[in-house]
């Protein structure tokens, strides 16, 4: 299957080693349509961009935070042709519209643990965030 989109599960350490998961608010329709509450960045293919390069772009266009191949950790989730890279920021979020569409995709932002993220986001994202938790979780190590 040829991959078709490719985003960014983003961890944070918060205070006591704890990571917490960047949930993008998804807006009403997606929630009715889709299932959940929580998206990620992440977004579909420019013409010749590779998956990286796609999920870099998309994490910065949909919440400002930009990456670099550097700052992946382990291995991408490939389900379904979406790919999912996994990084840990110390920044903060700010949603922002799409540059292409001028639309608001997200409705705002929250920090959640790993039950929340998987029991709340969107339900095609399910495996795919459950892949990119473990990927980080299997990858670092909290002092």
């Amino acid at each position: 299957m040829k991959n078709h989109a490719a985003g960014f599960l983003v961890g944070k350490v918060f205070p006591g080693s704890e990571i917490k998961y960047l949930g993008l608010i998804a807006d009403m329709q997606t929630q009715k349509t889709r299932g959940g509450v929580y998206d990620i960045p992440k977004g579909k293919f420019d013409p010749g961009e590779s998956n990286i390069d796609c999920a870099i772009r998309e994490c910065f266009e949909e919440c400002g935070i930009l990456f670099s191949k550097n700052d992946v950790i382990g291995s991408p989730s490939n389900r379904n042709g979406l790919v999912i890279y996994s990084a840990l920021t110390k920044d903060s979020p700010v949603i922002r519209v799409n540059p292409q569409s001028g639309i608001l995709e997200h409705d705002g932002f929250d920090w959640l643990s790993e039950e929340e993220i998987i029991n709340n986001c969107l339900n095609y994202l399910k495996d795919s965030i459950s892949d990119a938790i473990w990927n980080i979780k299997a990858n670092i190590s909290l002092k």
